[in-house]
């Protein structure tokens, strides 16, 4: 199982971004100004929330896990931009082509670990 760093650190930055700007939030909504208030909420809700998701699925996917342990069968459906995102980061940090509709579909890709009906991933001894 292959584990990028590239991705393991963005997934990070992304989170801590997402600290500092609910810092700023609070500071912003204490001095009265909720302008910058909703228009940092809507950016860390928006464009940093999309960027995380899309950035853990293609960490995950590079992983070998399958997207059905990865994402809830619940969330939203990802939009086109998203979907070429991840393929994008998949093909610069991985050098391999995902296969969006093949991943979903829950075909196995030469990476695949061994998954749980749980959606935990099992020791590679029990998978053998």
């Amino acid at each position: 199982m292959k584990h990028n760093p590239f991705l393991r650190v963005r997934v990070k930055e992304l989170a801590q971004e997402a600290k500092f700007i609910r810092l700023e939030e609070a500071r912003a909504n204490k001095d009265r100004d909720f302008t910058l208030q909703n228009r940092l909420s809507e950016h860390r809700t928006g464009k940093l929330r999309r960027a995380a998701r899309e950035t853990i699925l293609a960490y995950q996917y590079m992983r070998g896990f399958p997207y059905a342990a990865v994402e809830q069968s619940e969330s939203k459906p990802l939009k086109e931009a998203s979907i070429k995102a991840v393929e994008r980061m998949v093909r610069t940090y991985d050098g391999t082509i995902l296969v969006w509709k093949d991943w979903v579909d829950g075909k196995n890709h030469p990476k695949a670990v061994c998954v749980d009906k749980a959606g935990i991933p099992e020791a590679p001894e029990a998978a053998a």
